[in-house]
């Protein structure tokens, strides 16, 4: 469990910097 919470917490940091890259454009987009 501790392993998987780990990855999760990777995953989610992945997420979140994917996240931020892509809502700069999106809000361009629909501004």
């Amino acid at each position: 469990i501790s392993q998987f919470k780990n990855n999760w917490k990777i995953f989610e940091d992945y997420l979140q910097s994917k996240a931020q890259s892509v809502v700069p454009l999106s809000d361009s987009g629909n501004d």
